[in-house]
């Protein structure tokens, strides 16, 4: 190769590039010899007038050897041209290209190589708000919103019904004259309102006697009930997403292609393609992403039920007294809900009474509401994301 200075064509940088070999070089030495010279002390500038090469620096001339061992050295250490992070060519000459080189890392990242025809897409995930507007894009820019995880079913609030006008009467009792042990036949049993005087007690003087409530109250009127209105407490969506294209894409990096550096963390912010709905995700985007533009919400919960055959009666008491008119002071026993009493010397004289106070109603059952329906989609959307 005879000694010649040129000039090249960057036609992605849309300028020339000066460039100085002197000296007859062989193929292989001519990267080493070659210096991208944009001016400057210490640098070769083209002079196309003369043909020959001039120096910035003191230095007017060197040797062919010198010369070679000066701009390999220059080459070796970066030129001065600052990085283009988008265009495939090591610019400054340090050995890295687009953002593979450290001068691209604050404003730019290597993510996969986008498969033929695709776009990318930078999607945000913020659990689902129909109240949230969503923030613009880096650039300034509406967010497309998409939204996925439609509710396919209703979850129903737990219902409340109203009771009213349900009457209860007292709980059964019965009294044993005859044994301490609520034992046998009793002697009486039965309910009432109020004081009653015990039939049969025995005259004279006595021993042994006991008695037990046998029953809870009966309801006497079960009253009237209405059912409450239930709704559908599920979200319709579980996320919403806000996609953005990034400002650039383009160059070369170990790992695929540069693109503007998101401007939130990873966690937040995913690198993506759009694919058709259905669509396998390509290498590199294996995160599958299906949203929808929006849907129509047809989900519904019927109203509460109540049923007033489900009341039922529980408390009220019985008490037993040693005289005739539920006044005896000094022997008087509440019955216990449960178990036997023993009323050892309560049965004698002819004389026992029972005082009886009615029970309270329990508001029977509600009946929960049934769900039906779900949110049908609209607008579907298939992206395909970095783990």
């Amino acid at each position: 190769m005879n000694p010649a200075n040129w000039s090249t064509f960057d036609a992605v940088r849309g300028g020339f590039r000066a460039w100085s070999v002197v000296g007859a070089v062989s193929a292989s030495s001519l990267v080493a010899a070659c210096t991208f010279s944009p001016g400057g002390t210490g640098n070769a500038v083209l002079d196309s007038s003369s043909g020959t090469s001039s120096s910035a620096s003191s230095t007017s001339s060197t040797s062919s050897t010198s010369s070679t061992s000066s701009t390999s050295s220059s080459a070796s250490s970066g030129g001065s041209a600052p990085e283009d992070c988008l265009n495939s060519v090591d610019d400054d000459l340090d050995g890295a290209t687009d953002c593979d080189d450290s001068d691209c890392a604050p404003d730019y990242e290597c993510v996969p190589m986008l498969p033929m025809n695709s776009v990318a897409r930078w999607v945000t995930t913020e659990p689902w708000n129909a109240d949230l507007t969503p923030p613009p894009c880096p650039d300034g820019s509406p967010a497309t919103v998409v939204l996925s995880g439609p509710a396919t079913t209703a979850e129903c609030a737990a219902c409340e019904c109203s009771y009213a006008g349900a009457t209860c009467a007292s709980p059964t009792g019965a009294c044993w004259y005859d044994n301490d042990t609520c034992s046998g036949d009793a002697s009486v049993s039965g309910t009432a309102s109020g004081c009653v005087g015990l039939s049969g007690v025995p005259a004279g003087a006595h021993g042994p006697g006991s008695c037990s409530i046998t029953a809870p109250p009966d309801v006497q009127d079960k009253g009237s009930c209405s059912g409450g209105a239930s709704s559908v407490q599920n979200a319709m969506w579980s996320a919403e997403h806000s996609v953005c294209a990034p400002a650039k894409v383009g160059g070369a990096c170990k790992a695929g292609v540069c693109a503007t550096r998101r401007p939130m963390p990873t966690d937040e912010r995913r690198s993506c393609v759009e694919v058709s709905e259905g669509e396998a995700c390509p290498s590199g985007y294996p995160v599958a992403l299906d949203a929808f533009d929006s849907g129509d919400d047809q989900r519904v919960c019927t109203d509460c039920g109540c049923d007033v055959a489900t009341v039922t009666c529980s408390g009220g008491g019985i008490s037993v007294y040693d005289d005739f008119l539920c006044s005896g002071v000094v022997m008087h026993a509440p019955l216990p809900p449960q178990g036997c009493m023993t009323l050892n010397d309560y049965f004698d004289w002819s004389s026992a009474s029972a005082s009886f106070s009615k029970g309270s109603p329990n508001p029977g059952v509600c009946k929960p509401s049934e769900a039906s329906g779900a949110v049908v989609t609209t607008g579907p959307h298939r992206y395909c994301c970095t783990p």
